[in-house]
Order: C-alpha cells, then structure tokens, then sequence
C-alpha cells in the first residue's frame, strides 16, 4: 500500500473510486487542515495531477509521521 500526502486544496483532483478511501469528506486531515492523505496499490491516473505531493510512503512511514509529527498528532502542540 502506498501514502501520498498532499495539500488539502487539491482533494477536488482525487478520485476517490481509485483510492482506498470511501468519501472526500471523510479524509483524515492534519491538525491545521492544510495537508491529507490517500492510500493506493496501484497509482491512480489522477495522482500525476497533483502539484503539492509531500511525498510517497509505505504503512510505517505514514504511521510513524502521524504520531511524532505536531502537524498530525494534538498530544506534541505546545500550548503556551
């Protein structure tokens, strides 16, 4: 399974009937929602259309940038 992360002002360009994700509205966002992700096997035709893809990441690097980065994870925002 592969993870890309991108802006989230281009999920307009997902097709959501090639990814795993079952709804737009129901992507899993970052803490500012300025980034989300879909996950894929093959590489849907629409991904080639996306401008602000931070990356490509298999299961352990997505889960590993979900819970050490304060982007993703609430529990790592300091509040002063």
């Amino acid at each position: 399974m592969i993870f890309i992360i991108f802006e989230t002002i281009e999920i307009d360009k997902v097709d959501i009937n090639q990814v795993e994700e079952s709804e737009k509205r129901l992507l899993i966002k970052s803490l500012d929602e300025s980034l989300t992700f879909v996950r894929y096997i093959t590489e849907p035709p629409f991904v080639q259309n996306l401008t602000t893809i931070q990356g490509y990441y298999n299961e352990e690097q997505v889960s590993n940038i979900l819970v050490t980065s304060p982007l993703w994870n609430p529990r790592l925002v300091i509040f002063n």
